[in-house]
């Protein structure tokens, strides 16, 4: 057909039904009073070079009710003054498809290009749309392909939305696909898509960018199914009075390399439901708003690595993620809120959770990153329900004061771990902890199934329950902290640091590897440490340079210094393979003790044995811990340091190198009862005890759990130690009360004269009245020791009975077996034992005087 032109008040084409078939090389037309050109109801094909239309009233080009194939070349619609409705328009077309070289759409009241209602489209160069009145794009109903090149949507000075997508009527189940597509608004929404079916896929092979002032970036709600395949350099959005980006029931990929969000009303980033893979690479800004808000999602990793910040002033919304099952929600660009009484980041109920210190993630390693929480009476974090992932969160600090918890971990699985790290420093006050500080409230860190905790240069105070709650966790660690006045509501054991629900009586507190080191521990209203358990493994515990205080008061110091007790049940046991006890220095604790260490299954006689110390090369070691009560008249209320197995188990122990004073009750307790198995070390030692009540230095010994049937074994090496000022035996080592086995080494010890009665500075007995038949071998040698009163022999030694095989007592090496000959024996091995002038000998047998043999068992 050649050249058609129109110009003037007019439209270029006006074609209403019938079949097309030629070409134009231009189409044009100015100033129409109506459409450009007008398409209704017509098939066959029309191909135009090149479209030129300005000036029109309405659309531009409106196209309707039609199957034909148009291809209308390159493309230019300016209503000018006119302003025009709609710059394009394609309505209602069943079938066939519109093709465009390239597309110029600038200004128009209307769409500048709506696509509603079926048949494909082609755009094989770039399009271009300026300042629509309306809606930038807007894409209805499509039920085949859509295909564009380079797109830019550009509304600088007009409100409305850039590209909407199944917004209205009828969604679309055809597929959208832009090369490259690049939308900015001044005030609205930059991309809207709505209602679409499983079938549309809304896909930009390169997104350059959505840039919206006043309105969201991205707002999508696509249905369950329909997905999305985005790769977008950045996406902006300021000031929205909604969402920043928002998300609903999305499918696909959305990849976000970098941007900016800032200030939403609403929330930051919003996003509900669906499977997406979502990665967002750009900063998140917010100072009042909620960041980001993840709900009901299902699958698929959202994935934030931009830097995310409320302006650390203390008036923001935080961060929210709920219920999101099957999915992976990480972030790793940093993370820091500062939200007063609202919750700063609040992952509840399923799928996993990653916060990283660096991009990408690594949990062998510290990053430069900084994530920081900050609340007043608003949990700091609470993860419940949801597991931490192998990244695990990792935090510069955490802070809260009046929280219920600062820190709340509730059914986070196995993968990963909360990991509070600082940044170095000492840690002795709010301002110098550089871990945080969590002020007030019911407990500063609250754990329930929870795995791999480690919180370093954490301060922890004024907590009406214990400062560290956990059950059922499995890995902990505290480090470099100081917990301060724990259970200032005045609950059974409340503790600075507290693993220790028995309300059944079967619980797992607390297994796997444990480390307590370098804390500082005041003012607990019961222990300072208390690990309890019934069931579990701890397989190795580092208690160690911890400094731990209580009140000087029996009203408000109720516990001990350091508890560690694995029990048993009728169904099941708890052990520890190893423990480390070293170097702590505990003070005061006037109604308990220092240390006190205990396992055993007591159950019953038929009960699960537990293990406390695999080994002698793997032991539960005590070693140089400084331990002692206020004073001489201010004691500990029982012992400063207790090793027990009791019921039935298998323990070893050494302890070694510790300083115990002040001690009402026997110093240095190390026992083995039922039907249990201990082998022990106690050596280098130094006890000042002023206790009383005919107390010990050091007391060591078997005895029954459930009856003298039992038989429990103690195998002991009791030397170099220094004992002084015990109101009883320096050293006292029984079997008594059951069918027990003592085997002891007692050597090289130095043991002044007990401060009252008749007793000697050490003593050992082979049985008692109740004692079915407990057996005793002893090698004693290079003692210096003085007895008191009556006694004043150095040595006693105790055999009930003079049977030779009942209640035995075997000494080593010894040929003799009653007085004088077996007193005169252990005299010239301990020649530095006190003697008594009156008989000449520095050995009294206190009952019976024969029946004594040799042994060949004492280690």
């Amino acid at each position: 057909m050649g050249t058609l032109s129109i110009s003037g008040a007019g439209q270029a084409l006006n074609l209403n039904g019938g079949t097309l078939a030629g070409s134009f090389s231009t189409v044009a037309s100015t100033s129409s009073p109506t459409q450009g050109i007008l398409l209704q109801n017509v098939a066959g094909s029309l191909a135009i070079t090149n479209t030129t239309i300005s000036g029109n009233t309405t659309q531009g080009i409106l196209m309707t009710g039609s199957t034909a194939s148009i291809d209308f070349g390159t493309t230019r619609v300016d209503p000018g003054s006119g302003l025009g409705t709609d710059g394009i328009s394609l309505q209602n077309n069943a079938s066939g498809t519109r093709t465009f070289g390239t597309i110029q759409i600038i200004g128009g009241s209307g769409v500048g290009f709506l696509h509603a209602n079926g048949g494909g489209l082609v755009v094989a160069g770039p399009t271009t749309i300026t300042n629509p009145a309306g809606t930038g794009m807007q894409i209805q109903g499509s039920t085949t392909l859509l295909t564009f090149g380079t797109t830019s949507i550009a509304k600088s000075s007009t409100s409305g939305i850039g590209l909407a997508y199944g917004i209205s009527g009828a969604g679309n189940s055809g597929d959208l696909t832009c090369q490259i597509l690049s939308i900015r608004t001044s005030n609205g929404a930059g991309l809207v898509a709505r209602a679409n079916t499983s079938a549309a896929d809304l896909t930009a092979t390169a997104l350059l960018g959505v840039d919206a002032t006043n309105g969201p970036a991205v707002d999508i709600d696509t249905g369950t199914t329909a997905p999305i395949n985005f790769s977008l350099a950045t996406i902006n959005s300021r000031n929205s009075p909604t969402q920043g980006m928002d998300l609903a029931s999305v499918t696909g990929t959305m990849n976000v390399l970098s941007g900016s969000i800032v200030n939403a009303t609403g929330t930051d980033i919003r996003i509900t439901g669906g499977t997406a893979n979502i990665t967002y690479g750009g900063a998140i800004t917010d100072d009042v708003g909620q960041l980001v808000a993840i709900a009901n999602t299902t699958g698929g990793v959202k994935s934030f690595t931009g830097a995310i910040t409320d302006g650390d002033d203390g008036d923001g919304s935080g961060i929210s993620a709920t219920n999101n099952a099957g999915a992976t929600i990480r972030f790793s660009g940093g993370l820091v809120l500062s939200t007063a009484a609202n919750a700063a980041l609040d992952v509840t109920g399923g799928g996993t959770f990653e916060l990283c210190d660096e991009n990408p993630c690594n949990p062998a390693a510290t990053g430069a990153t900084l994530n920081k929480l900050t609340t007043t009476t608003g949990a700091a974090l609470r993860i419940a329900n949801t597991t931490i992932g192998a990244n695990n969160v990792e935090l510069r600090s955490v802070t809260s004061n009046g929280a219920t918890s600062g820190i709340v971990l509730d059914t986070t699985g196995a993968s990963g771990g909360l990991k509070v790290k600082g940044s170095g420093g000492t840690c002795s006050s709010v301002g110098s902890c550089s871990g945080g500080s969590l002020q007030g409230g019911t407990s500063g860190v609250s754990m329930t199934s929870t795995s791999n905790v480690s919180l370093d240069r954490m301060f922890i105070s004024a907590t009406t329950s214990s400062g560290i709650a956990g059950t059922q966790v499995h890995g902990f660690s505290l480090t470099n902290s100081r917990i301060d006045s724990s259970g200032t509501g005045l609950g059974a054991e409340t503790s600075n640091v507290a693993f220790n629900t028995t309300a059944v009586g079967t619980e797992n507190n607390l297994d796997g590897v444990v480390t307590i080191t370098g804390n500082t521990l005041t003012n607990a209203y019961y222990h300072g440490i208390d690990i309890f358990s019934f069931s579990g493994t701890i397989s190795d515990a580092t208690i160690s340079n911890n400094v731990i205080t209580s009140s000087t008061s029996t009203a408000s110091s109720l516990g001990t210094g350091i508890r560690l007790v694995a029990f048993g049940s009728a169904g099941g046991v708890a052990s520890i393979t190893k423990a480390t006890l070293n170097q702590n220095t505990v003070t005061n604790f006037p109604s308990a003790g220092g240390i006190m260490v205990q396992g055993g299954n007591a159950a019953s006689a038929g009960a699960t044995a537990g293990t406390y110390g695999a080994s002698a090369a793997s032991p539960i070691a005590i070693t140089n811990n400084t331990l002692s009560g206020a004073s001489a008249g201010n004691r500990f209320g029982t012992s400063g340091l207790i090793a027990v197995v009791n019921g039935k188990g298998t323990g070893n122990f050494l302890i070694t190198g510790n300083a115990i004073s002040h001690a009402t009750g026997t110093a240095l307790v190390l026992s083995s009862f039922g039907f249990a198995t201990v082998t022990a070390i106690v050596t280098g030692n130094t006890v000042v005890a002023n206790n009383s009540v005919g107390a010990q230095g050091i007391g060591a010994g078997t005895s029954q759990t459930f009856a003298s049937t039992d038989t429990p074994t103690l195998t002991a090496t009791i030397s170099n130690n220094m004992i002084s000022q015990t109101d009883g035996n320096g050293i006292l080592a029984t079997a008594r009360d059951a069918t027990g086995h003592l085997n002891v080494s007692i050597k090289n010890n130095t043991v002044a004269a007990p401060l009252a009665g008749n007793r000697p500075g050490i003593r050992v007995d082979a049985g008692n009245g109740v004692s079915a038949d407990d057996d005793v071998c002893l090698d004693i040698s290079g003692n210096t020791t003085a007895g008191t009163g009556l006694v004043p022999e150095g040595i006693g030694l105790r055999k009930q009975g003079t049977s030779t095989t009942v209640n035995a007592f075997g000494i080593e090496g010894m040929a003799a077996t009653a007085t004088t000959a077996v007193e005169m024996f252990v005299d010239g091995l301990n020649p530095a034992s006190q003697l008594n002038a009156g008989t000449g000998l520095r050995t009294l047998l206190i009952s019976g005087t024969s029946g004594f043999s040799s042994c060949s068992t004492a280690p």
